[in-house]
């Protein structure tokens, strides 16, 4: 697993959010880990022969537990997502403003296509890390 210093320097600002998607990411896994346990519980009330009245209370805890887990999960990708936009609007302001600053002469000497590739889709590529990666990696 790598940590990249560099760009955890400009997730100041949204760090309690990257802990947020921990959090919320950390409740989805344990509601999955329940929905297993009951799932297997109630195959085995199956196999035990218990009839339907007596396992209808059983399937609906597993439903609202399946419903929640996607609340959560849901959640978790909004938060993530909402993260890792706030971080590349960061990011794309500073390599403006190093661009800008640069001038346009330094622009001048090197290749359009790589300065653009770098500020478009490189920076969108981070949504990826800041948004999956890092909660996952915390």
């Amino acid at each position: 697993m790598h940590f990249e210093t560099r760009l955890w320097q400009f997730s100041k600002g949204v760090r309690l959010r990257i802990s947020y998607a921990v959090l919320i990411g950390l409740t989805a896994t344990a509601l999955g880990i329940a929905r297993l346990a009951l799932m297997g519980w109630l195959i085995g009330r199956i196999f035990a022969g218990d009839s339907f009245q007596q396992l209808s209370v059983l399937l609906l805890v597993v439903a609202g537990v399946i419903g929640l887990r996607s609340i959560f999960e849901h959640w978790r990708v909004m938060v993530a997502h909402e993260t890792a936009a706030k971080v590349q609007l960061k990011l794309r302001q500073f390599l403006f403003d190093k661009v800008a600053e640069l001038g346009p002469g330094y622009v001048a000497r090197e290749r359009s296509g790589d300065i653009t590739l770098s500020l478009v889709d490189g920076v969108e590529q981070l949504e990826v890390y800041f948004g999956q990666y890092m909660p996952q990696l915390l």
